[in-house]
């Protein structure tokens, strides 16, 4: 985004997305937002656009996420440090020769995260995984 300081009051503010399906056999993803003021706002999608859509907002939300620790240094509020997406199934699979593991992690009825995750990272990834379940573990 530009430098320029950026008038939040002048802007719609999304609570929700209170309606979410697709529409034409499937060829568009619609989306109903509920704005902080009651109204609703309808858009449309193509599906191969919601991966990079959801990928720019969780990179937003990160750099909100620096910007509120930067001010926080600065003796304003902190707020919220991060984005939790709560995970209701997940699955993992690959194929014979494959350099990848692919994990699909369900948010929701019919919402899927998928990544494609580099073998060379996957025991990175489990150690991590493993030392977050031993801390979690002690507590219990």
């Amino acid at each position: 985004m530009s430098e320029e300081p950026i008038d939040l009051s002048s802007m719609r503010h999304i609570r929700a997305a209170r309606e979410v399906g697709s529409a034409a056999d499937g060829q568009a993803v619609v989306l109903n937002f509920e704005m902080r003021d009651g109204t609703a706002e309808r858009f449309a999608m193509s599906p191969s656009r919601v991966g990079p859509l959801v990928a720019s907002l969780l990179f937003a939300s990160e750099v909100a996420a620096n910007d509120r620790q930067i001010a926080a240094g600065k003796g304003a509020a902190g707020g919220e440090q991060s984005t939790l997406i709560d995970i209701v199934r997940v699955n993992a699979s690959s194929a014979p020769g494959a350099d990848y593991v692919c994990v699909r992690m369900v948010i929701g009825e019919g919402v899927n995260l998928d990544f494609r995750i580099p073998l060379a990272v996957v025991p990175a990834l489990q150690g991590k995984i493993a030392e977050a379940l031993a801390l979690a573990q002690r507590g219990a």
